[in-house]
C-alpha cells in the first residue's frame, strides 16, 4: 500500500509534468504559429517588392526621362519602393525575433542516464530519453519504454539512474527501479530547485 506522502508526492509529480507538458504544447503551437505568420508574410513583402519594382521599371519606360519633373517623379517612385522595403524588413525582424524568443530551451537538462542492475550490466540511455519532449517528465521504467534489456533474467532487479539540472548548474541524481515511474524534476528535489 503507498502511503499517504508518496501518493501525495506522486499525485504532485504527475500534476507538475501535465502542466509542463501542456506548457510545452502551447509554446509549440504558438511558435509553429509564429514561424507560418513570418513565412507567409515574408513570401508577402517578396511578392510586393517585386511588383513594386516591376512597375517601377515600366513607369521608367513610359516616362521616357525627357524633363525634370519626370527625373523627379522616377526617383520619388524609388524613395517609396525602397522605404516599403526597410518596412518589410523592420516587420521581419521583428516576427523572426518573437519567434526566436517562444523557441526557448527546456530547462530539464539530462546528463546521464543508465539502466540495468549492476555497472558491468547497464546501457546508457540517454538518447531515449532525450527524444523525449522534456520541461518536466514521468516515464514508466521498463525495457519496452527505455529500448534495451542489459541485463536479461539476471538478478538483482534493473535500476535507471539519471543525473539531471533544472534551469540551473547544480546537479540531482535520482533512481527508480524497473516497474516504477521516473517524474523528473523529483519532487523531493523540487523545493531545492524553486529556493
Amino acid at each position: 500500500m503507498i502511503g499517504d506522502s508518496s501518493l501525495h508526492r506522486f499525485v504532485a509529480g504527475i500534476a507538475f509534468t501535465i502542466w509542463a507538458v501542456i506548457r510545452n504544447l502551447m509554446d509549440a503551437n504558438r511558435a509553429k504559429s509564429i514561424r507560418t505568420q513570418v513565412i507567409s508574410l515574408k513570401e508577402e513583402w517578396t511578392l510586393q517588392a517585386e511588383t513594386a519594382e516591376r512597375n517601377h521599371v515600366e513607369e521608367l519606360r513610359k516616362l521616357e526621362v525627357s524633363s525634370k519633373a519626370d527625373i523627379w517623379r522616377a526617383n520619388e517612385v524609388c524613395r517609396q519602393l525602397e522605404s516599403e522595403k526597410q518596412e518589410a524588413l523592420a516587420r521581419l525582424t521583428e516576427l523572426e525575433r518573437q519567434s526566436a524568443s517562444v523557441s526557448r530551451p527546456s530547462k530539464l537538462v539530462i546528463h546521464s542516464a543508465f539502466y540495468g542492475n549492476s555497472p558491468e550490466r547497464e546501457e546508457s540511455v540517454i538518447q531515449r530519453i532525450r527524444e523525449l519532449p522534456i520541461d518536466a517528465l514521468a516515464i514508466s521504467v521498463t525495457n519496452n519504454v527505455l529500448g534495451c534489456d542489459p541485463a536479461p533474467n539476471i538478478p538483482p532487479r534493473k535500476r535507471l539512474r539519471v543525473r539531471y539540472s533544472y534551469g540551473s548548474d547544480t546537479f540531482f541524481e535520482t533512481s527508480r527501479e524497473k516497474g516504477e515511474i521516473l517524474v523528473l524534476p523529483d519532487p523531493t528535489d523540487r523545493k531545492r530547485i524553486i529556493s
